[in-house]
């Protein structure tokens, strides 16, 4: 993928609706019922769908009704007017090979949380239901499931960098989780990609060939929020780095002139052995 689309992925539409959450399985008195859910899955599908590229005004003016200004801040983004005004960079890519499902939803009452899974991970996104229609709200990350007896590695995202132990011998061994908090101020995200044998972090970020696919995304933790990550298979040798791309949302700092976290040193790398 070309380095427009990688870091749009990132940083906006494309992992702004990923989500994953064990949810419950019957409905209680305030569970929602299945039209509830149907619905939620609808307007979740249809979110994901749209193309910031190559959009009618009926799908524009859909997703602009079914998100909040919350929502948007969360990429810095300064509320649904300014989306409309700049539609094609807030909507983004369109997230492919998205799944959606009735057991993906858990309402409670006003609020819900949805499930998406994905290719690069499972994300949450919070809904509200603000009259009659629901809005994406916010996100979440939850916590993968560790296999027994997995060597679990601590990492704290903060402005801007994180912190872990690259000396690890469960890090060098390829075959580890990490347990991830956010001790920061502002949304992070952890995005693990492989490293080519030769280059700096950051001379592979300033360079347009450099296009890797990511291992996982783990997209959306707010201050204080923390979750276990679990690999989709343990490392080959070779280095690897982690990035954050969301935008820097300082006091002061426009939207239009936020620089993402990595530009900004959020990157750290480590070598499977």
């Amino acid at each position: 993928m070309s380095k427009r689309i990688w870091m749009a992925a990132l940083c906006l539409g494309l992992v702004a609706f990923s989500a994953a959450f064990v949810a419950c399985g019957d409905d209680d008195d305030d569970g929602g019922s299945e039209e509830d859910k149907q619905e939620l899955v609808d307007v979740t599908t249809a979110l994901v769908s749209t193309d910031g590229a190559d959009f009618t005004e009926q799908q524009q003016e859909f997703y602009l009704a079914h998100i909040t200004d919350e929502f948007l801040q969360e990429f810095g983004t300064e509320d649904v007017a300014a989306c409309e005004a700049d539609f094609a960079t807030c909507a983004g890519d369109p997230l492919p090979n998205a799944t959606v499902a009735l057991d993906d939803v858990e309402i409670d009452g006003d609020n819900a949380k949805v499930s998406i899974g994905t290719d690069i991970g499972p994300f949450g996104v919070d809904f509200i239901k603000d009259g009659e229609e629901w809005k994406a709200d916010g996100l979440f990350v939850p916590s993968d499931e560790i296999a027994e007896g997995t060597d679990v590695v601590d990492l704290d995202m903060k402005e801007f960098a994180f912190e872990f132990d690259a000396d690890s011998e469960a890090l060098k061994s390829g075959d580890f989780a990490f347990h991830a908090t956010n001790t920061g101020e502002q949304v992070h995200e952890v995005v693990l990609v492989q490293l080519p044998a030769e280059g700096t972090i950051e001379e592979l970020l300033a360079d347009d060939s450099f296009e890797p696919d990511p291992i996982f995304v783990k997209f959306g933790y707010g201050p204080d929020e923390e979750s276990d990550i679990a690999l989709p298979e343990p490392l080959e040798a070779g280095r690897y780095a982690l990035v954050c791309f969301l935008p820097d949302t300082s006091e002061g700092v426009s939207p239009e002139e936020a620089t993402p976290h990595a530009f900004l040193g959020m990157t750290a790398e480590f070598t499977v052995e």
